[in-house]
């Protein structure tokens, strides 16, 4: 079912590639225009049939009915001003990000009246990057988050509810305020705690002796700090204010362990892991 005629997707690593891919296979638009300042990425986007043609710059991207921005936050911002002034009236703009007050709040500056900028955040991914990583089925059953503008209207927004739902992903509205909270407690918190799980290792003199027995659950649980440290830097810092706050939350968490241990509280540390595996259960994943 075609829902967009022309769409432009900004960015063909990972998330930008799987959305040029699964939107071409279900057939959600006439034309996929894809754009990568990459050679690598745009040469094998087209040889893959993940779009039809390459844009020579995003400028392009001006006479599409729905342009996705799918790059890192401070690169979005630079994007959205440059292509502000060669948007039509009536288009629509979606972005990956994992921030949404900073963007949102500068999409209102930089964007002409008549177009519709509507914030958009897949959760999904993996800690591999680059067009090669990307897949159609990337976000089957997955939540995709949509933040609409204020000055987004219905009508744009139940067409990104519908290619939300064309990928196979399941459409979730939140605010800008809810939605930067709640990822910096399920997703922004829990990459700075993998990445402090490894250079607490990394700083043990029996480095080499451990690294072996690290398997299974410490595996898991670290997975997500191989992603790009220079995207994840920006990620952190454009929520910082929100991450802050859970991390002192998370702090006084480790605390009440800490105090456990030191006092042998038995009765303690029985509750918080029985309250953990609780709230574990709890949780659809």
């Amino acid at each position: 079912m075609k829902i967009f005629n022309n769409v432009t997707v900004i960015g063909l690593g990972l998330i930008g590639g799987s959305l040029a891919r699964a939107i071409k296979q279900q057939k959600l638009a006439c034309k996929v225009t894809g754009v990568d300042p990459n050679a690598d990425n745009l040469r094998a986007a087209i040889e893959q049939g993940a779009v039809d043609e390459a844009g020579e710059s995003i400028e392009c991207a001006g006479s599409s009915d729905l342009i996705i921005i799918a790059a890192p936050v401070n690169a979005t911002l630079r994007i959205l001003k440059d292509i502000g002034p060669h948007l039509l009236s009536g288009t629509i703009i979606t972005d990956v990000c994992s921030s949404k007050k900073q963007l949102m709040s500068f999409t209102s500056s930089v964007l002409p009246a008549g177009t519709c900028f509507i914030g958009g955040h897949p959760m999904t991914g993996s800690e591999k990057s680059g067009f090669t990583a990307s897949s159609p089925y990337l976000f089957k059953n997955s939540y995709y988050v949509l933040v609409p503008a204020e000055t987004s209207c219905s009508e744009a927004f139940d067409k990104m509810v519908s290619l939300v739902k064309g990928i196979g992903a399941v459409p979730v509205e939140l605010s800008p305020e809810l939605h930067d909270a709640a990822v910096a407690a399920v997703s922004h918190l829990p990459h700075l705690t993998a990445a402090a799980l490894l250079n607490t290792l990394g700083t043990l003199s029996e480095f080499n002796t451990a690294y072996p027995l690290a398997a299974g659950g410490f595996s898991d649980t670290t997975r997500v700090a191989s992603g790009d440290p220079w995207m994840w830097q920006e990620i952190l810092l454009s929520n910082r204010k929100e991450i802050v706050n859970i991390l002192n939350i998370f702090l006084n968490e480790l605390q009440k362990y800490k105090a456990a241990l030191e006092n042998n509280d038995e009765e303690s540390i029985l509750e918080q892991l029985t309250l953990a595996r609780e709230i574990r259960s709890r949780i659809k994943l």
